[in-house]
């Protein structure tokens, strides 16, 4: 009984909104020319080197320019850690779509480096070494510690 008097309840809830409403919704769609993803240009990262940043990217230089990509590459930048969100100020990585004549549009990333980033880092290239068996990334790990202790030292 209470199942039937919910979907009487809805069935009467759209009908006086579509007699409320009373007016015809028409939809005009126009074809356009697809759009393609340009440069990516990546502000605001001082410690964090491009490829990682481009690593987390969905979307790839000359592919089909895909809007929902560019939200989820957003989220992928705002979970990693690496970089502040401050909603408070309107501080958080953002990717914006460069408007420009042509099929191909440009993508600005924009970050804001999170104080002792290195040691983050440091443990993303050990990742990175095991997961493509390419040990150069263990040095730049290594690397990457030392410069951050070398920092770190100096501001003691």
């Amino acid at each position: 009984m209470l199942r039937f008097r919910f979907v009487l309840a809805v069935f009467i809830g759209l009908c006086t909104c579509t007699a409320a409403i009373g007016q015809q919704v028409g939809y005009q769609i126009t074809e356009q020319e697809p759009r393609y993803v340009g440069e990516v240009f990546i502000v605001g990262n001082t410690q964090t080197p491009d490829r990682y940043i481009r690593a987390l990217c969905v979307f790839t230089p000359g592919q089909v320019l895909r809007y929902p990509e560019v939200r989820l590459t957003e989220r992928h930048l705002h979970k990693t850690n690496w970089f502040l969100v401050d909603e408070k100020n309107g501080i958080r990585p953002t990717v914006e779509i460069l408007e420009s004549k042509g099929p191909y549009k440009d993508i600005l990333i924009k970050v804001h480096e999170r104080p002792g980033n290195w040691a983050r880092l440091a443990a993303w290239d050990i990742v990175l070494a095991r997961s493509t068996l390419d040990y150069s990334h263990v040095l730049d790990a290594v690397e990457s510690v030392q410069i951050g202790v070398r920092q770190w030292r100096e501001k003691k």
